[in-house]
Formats: C-alpha cells, structure tokens, sequence
C-alpha cells in the first residue's frame, strides 16, 4: 500500500510530477494516516510505502513509523529526498521508530546538475551526508534517478558512482526513471524531456557498468522496444500487481489500474508488436511533445 502523505516539499524540483495535487488534495491528518495502516493490517499487507511529496517534513512523521512497527509490518519503507536524514539524531531515531527501506532521490552525482534539478542549494551536500549516516544501518536502499536533458549522457558516471553505494551498504539497487512529462516537469518540459532514442546508449551503458560492478539497476517509464536484452532489468515487471494507493480525500485507487489507464500511452504501431500484451508504454503526454516515431514494433 503507498500511503501518500500529503505533496508538500523541502525540494523545488524542475522534474517533479506533481502539479495541481498540490492545490487540489490536502495532506492526510495522523489520523487518517493511522487508519490506512490499520486497514492496510485488516487486508493481509505486508508492505507499506509512505510517499508525499516529502514525508520526512512531517512532524509525526516517528508517530507515523512507530505505529506501523507496532502493528507488525515487516517492510515499512519511505521514498525520500534524503536531505532530513543528513541529520544523524534523525536518521538514527527514524531507523530505531521501524523503517526498515528508504528509496533516495538522486539526480545527478555532479554538484551543479543535482542543485539546478532539485532548485535547493545544499541538497547535494546533504543527501551525501545522508549516505554515511545510514551506511552501517540494515536498511534497505535505493536511488531513484530520473532522466531528463541535463543528466541524461552522464548517466554511466553516475552508474559508476553508485557502484560505490552498492560497496558501502548492505542492501542496495538503483533505478533509472525515464522522466514523467506530468506537474512541474510538463511547465518544464522543452528544457527537461529528451528523446528516448537518445537516451538509450547511455542507459545500456549504465546497464552494462551495473553488471560488470555486481549491483541492481532497474530502468521504469521506457518501452520494451528499447531495451531488449535488457527484460531482467524492467521496474514495471516487478511491480506487484495488488498495489493500491491511498492519498488525502479519501482517494484510493488501484495503482497498477491508474497507471495503466491514465499515466501511459501506446502508438498504433504497437499492435504489431509482440511485446504488447507485456509493454506499458510510453508515459502520457510524451507523444504530444516527440510523438510515436520512434517505437519500433518487434
């Protein structure tokens, strides 16, 4: 179960795919969140991804965490930006309240590309702290690169960057996700969403430096098509296909259900293709600024 806590953030960042979720939904009460992990413990789940915006900003934030410990859940996990955690005292007291994974926002692992993209000066500086804060924990890790033009022929370094990561902790895989054309990366779009084709001799590069250096990198948002050779290392095949996602409101929704029907989009040549009872698609929104071109039936 995603819980989505609400879409307020410490970050800026030109990517985000948030947009009138801002204006539109409201964050959930502690309440309210305490109910969805109740019903989330009546349904049998055994997993709960707490995600926002930013969830460490809140303030019950270790209530939240310490609650869902107490009910017995064996996987509590946070999708996070990092930068609260470069703060030792709370890195620490979050581990002991029950987290036991934490997916990190990493944008580039060059300085001045990581501050233009998240718009919060420090934040670099932060999440690197944030890494050796928590490298003698038992979390499991993970770091969430989206691609988008400034990163994308960068991408192998970063890879080889990561394969420090995978070195330093015990548990650890990145992913690559193409960038959303939805919220603030559609205003941004013209200096954010490249071609896919251009981006894929850099993604298979990384992926071939990821295997070559022993560690998970999975890539989401991409099309079969581009990536033969490559199934193993496919986010959307590893989704569980009972995931459901709860925001403020009210809302819940079969999260495999809305990302299907309202986040992705196929061109008429995939009907040819062999790969489509399987391929999700290109994200919604990508065809209006590059079209179907470049998909290329198997």
């Amino acid at each position: 179960m995603d819980i989505r806590l609400g879409f307020e953030c410490n970050n800026a960042c030109l990517f985000c795919a948030v947009g009138l979720e801002r204006e539109t939904i409201s964050s959930k009460t502690t309440g309210q969140v305490k109910e969805d992990i109740t019903e989330a413990k009546k349904l049998g789940i055994d997993q709960l991804d707490f995600t926002g915006g930013e969830p460490t900003i809140r303030k019950d934030i270790f209530e939240i965490i310490s609650y869902a410990k107490s009910l017995g859940f064996p996987i509590i996990q946070m999708q996070s930006n990092g930068r609260m955690f470069s703060y030792k005292n709370f890195s620490d007291r979050l581990i002991k309240s029950g987290l036991t994974a934490i997916g990190f926002l990493f944008p580039s692992h060059k300085k001045q590309i990581y501050e233009l993209l998240t718009q919060a000066k420090g934040s670099y500086g932060q999440v690197l702290k944030a890494f050796e804060n928590i490298k003698d924990s038992d979390l499991h890790i993970s770091t969430i690169t989206v691609v988008n033009k400034y990163n994308f022929e960068d991408l192998p370094e970063t890879t080889r960057f990561l394969a420090g990561l995978n070195n330093k902790f015990k548990n650890y895989f990145a992913e690559f996700n193409f960038i959303m054309p939805s919220g603030d990366a559609w205003k941004n779009k013209e200096r954010l969403i490249p071609k896919i084709t251009k981006t894929i001799p850099y993604i298979k590069k990384s992926l071939n430096i990821s295997k070559k250096n022993n560690f998970e990198l999975n890539i989401e948002g991409i099309p079969l098509c581009f990536l033969q050779g490559f199934e193993d290392n496919i986010v959307e095949f590893g989704m569980a296909s009972d995931w459901q996602m709860r925001m403020g409101n009210g809302i819940v929704e079969d999260f495999n259900k809305r990302r299907l029907e309202k986040g992705r989009s196929k061109g008429p040549q995939c009907e040819e293709c062999n790969l489509n009872n399987k391929c999700n698609g290109l994200y919604k929104g990508y065809e209006l600024i590059h079209g179907f071109g470049e998909l290329k039936p198997i």
